[in-house]
């Protein structure tokens, strides 16, 4: 199984590199669902939604720190175009993961950060931090009254995190049949459904065909945010 971070490697590798486009290297199998990212902001904070966030940070450059999980992941890309889309200036805090960046968050040492859902969720039902928005196209079920990115006017925050099964490069028609079945019938289970749903992860089903659409899309995007964001192959 992959996760959205296989995408990032093509922009961030040379074109010498003999896994340049390591998609090319895997035959799609499946999508499992994907895993929503969230944005957290500090109870503290003066704003309950993205709107007066906004207009806070604008209101108060420089002021408020941000925390990032590092300049290759979502979090840190979520970061980089809420600034450019919004128009404001604050500090970026990296750290090696966004659930240290939480705890830093909690304590009082930066004033948001995106994260997945699974690291957001518990702290958000024990009222410890405002979560002020969401990617997908619909409510999460598990934070059903936290709007869309899209929702509050910034569609370009939808990054999500994907799961998807994958086989070697030349895996043979009738074994990619089989172990796509296989998922399918596997997430048709509620036993299953209630396991991801549970760590935060929305199941959705993609056929091998869809799922290589998928992929190479979503590598095309990776892509040119990389480049947007002056990352340099390596």
């Amino acid at each position: 199984m992959h996760v959205g971070g296989v995408v990032l490697r093509p922009g961030r590798r040379s074109r010498s590199s003999n896994d340049s486009f390591p998609l090319a290297g895997f035959t799609p199998v499946a999508m499992i669902g994907k895993l929503p990212y969230t944005l957290i902001v500090a109870k503290s904070m003066p704003a309950t939604n993205i709107k007066e966030l906004v207009a806070l940070l604008k209101s108060n450059r420089g002021q408020y720190n941000a925390g990032s999980g590092g300049p290759t992941g979502t979090s840190f890309f979520l970061l980089e175009e809420f600034k450019k889309a919004a128009g404001v200036d604050i500090q970026m805090v990296a750290y090696k993961g966004t659930t240290a960046g939480v705890v830093d968050l909690l304590g009082g040492r930066i004033q948001l950060i995106f994260a997945p859902m699974v690291t957001s969720l518990p702290h958000y039902r024990a009222g410890k931090i405002q979560v002020q928005g969401v990617t997908g196209s619909r409510h999460s079920a598990l934070m059903p009254e936290v709007p869309t990115f899209t929702e509050s006017g910034y569609p370009m925050l939808d990054i999500p995190t994907w799961f998807a099964v994958v086989g070697p490069a030349g895996l043979p028609g009738d074994a990619v049949k089989v172990l796509s079945e296989g998922v399918r019938k596997a997430l048709a289970s509620k036993d299953v459904i209630d396991a991801l749903t549970k760590q935060g992860v929305e199941p959705g089903f993609a056929t091998p065909a869809e799922t290589k659409a998928f992929l190479e899309a979503d590598s095309a995007q990776w892509g040119k945010r990389i480049k947007s964001a002056g990352i340099k192959p390596q």
